[in-house]
C-alpha cells in the first residue's frame, strides 16, 4: 500500500459517515448541555460526570466494533460484534430507566438535561473508540 495516499480513500464511506453523523449529533447535544448549564438547569459538575460517565459507555462500544479489512474492495469495515450488542442493549435499558436510576436527585429540566450529557459523551466516545479501531487497522495495513 502506497503511504502517500489519503487514508480515507481505504475508509468505507458509510463507516466514513457514521462516525461523522456521531461527532456531528454528540457536539450538537453538547451545545445543548453547554445552554443548560449556563442558564442553570443544570450544574457543571453534573454535566461533567454524565458526560464522563457517558464517554466511557461510548468508548466501550466503539472499541467493541471491531474494524477489519474487506479484502475484495480494499477497504475497512466495521463489525459489531456481541459485546457491542450487550453493551448497546444495556445503554437502551438504562437510558429507559433514567426516571428510575437518577429521579431520586434529578427532576424536570435537570433530568433530561443529564440524560443528553450522557448521550452526548456516549457518542462522542463512540466515535473515538471506532476511530481508534479503524487507525489501528490502517497502521497494521501500512506496516
Amino acid at each position: 500500500m502506497d503511504t502517500h495516499m489519503p487514508a480515507r480513500k481505504f475508509i468505507d464511506k458509510k463507516l466514513r459517515f457514521r462516525l461523522g453523523l456521531f461527532l456531528l449529533i454528540a457536539v450538537g447535544i453538547f451545545g445543548f448541555i453547554v445552554y443548560d448549564v449556563v442558564m442553570g438547569a443544570l450544574s457543571w459538575w453534573i454535566a461533567g460526570t454524565a458526560l464522563l460517565f457517558g464517554l466511557a459507555i461510548g468508548y466501550v462500544l466503539g472499541r467493541a466494533m471491531k474494524a477489519q479489512w474487506h479484502e475484495t474492495e480494499d477497504i475497512i469495515v466495521l463489525k459489531m460484534d456481541r459485546l457491542a450488542m450487550l453493551a448497546l442493549g444495556a445503554y437502551v435499558v438504562i437510558d429507559l430507566s433514567r426516571n428510575w436510576l437518577l429521579g431520586h436527585w434529578l427532576t424536570g429540566v435537570a433530568l433530561t438535561a443529564a440524560a443528553l450529557a450522557v448521550l452526548s459523551g456516549a457518542l462522542f466516545g463512540r466515535f473515538l473508540g471506532m476511530l481508534h479501531s479503524v487507525r489501528k487497522r490502517l497502521r497494521e495495513r501500512t506496516v
